[in-house]
């Protein structure tokens, strides 16, 4: 897709975020991430050029604040909405260091395999690792999911916000 302005060099994460303008609050799930801009599965209601806060949550709790304007809007129709994603496309405005550090270390890693870490939290103990296996509601896929978390419970929660809504658990193992 050559001469389109919002494909570059894309890393596909899918990370939790959520979104603020003037009249609330809207969660929504990166699909693809850039050093210049986001896509966002969201239902928010959104106009072009219209400037958000969007707030990206990392693996270990930590969450990144990004100033966007809207690019572009995917709408589809609901009866397509489980095979085709709806959403906007961001251009960065204002993002913080922070942001291009986690964009750097999930490329490292591997998009789907990536497990951001905190510079602030280097030289300290690792916490526990857990393997979660996770099932889609009204479905019938399944994912396995590594988190690192303090407590089985915080990372139940991580799985749970990594994966977005319509997912439940189904087993939990600690390493």
């Amino acid at each position: 897709m050559p001469g389109q302005p919002w494909v570059e060099n894309r890393t596909k994460r899918r990370v939790p975020c959520q979104l603020r303008n003037a009249e609330g609050s809207y969660t929504g799930m990166v699909l693809d991430l850039s050093p210049s801009g986001l896509f966002v599965q969201t239902t928010a209601q959104t106009e072009l050029r219209q400037r958000l806060s969007l707030q990206l949550q990392t693996e270990r709790g930590k969450s990144v604040e990004l100033e966007v304007e809207v690019a572009r809007q995917k709408h589809v129709p609901a009866r397509l909405k489980a095979i085709e994603k709806a959403g906007v496309g961001v251009r960065i405005s204002n993002a913080p260091e922070r942001y291009f550090q986690f964009l750097q270390e999930i490329a490292a890693r591997g998009a789907e395999d990536a497990v951001a870490s905190d510079s602030d939290a280097q030289g300290a103990a690792a916490a526990p690792r857990f393997r979660i296996r996770v099932r889609e509601v009204a479905g019938c896929r399944s994912r396995r999911i590594e988190v690192e978390a303090e407590s089985l419970d915080v990372a139940r929660e991580r799985a749970l916000a990594r994966v977005g809504r319509g997912w439940k658990i189904l087993t939990v193992d600690d390493d």
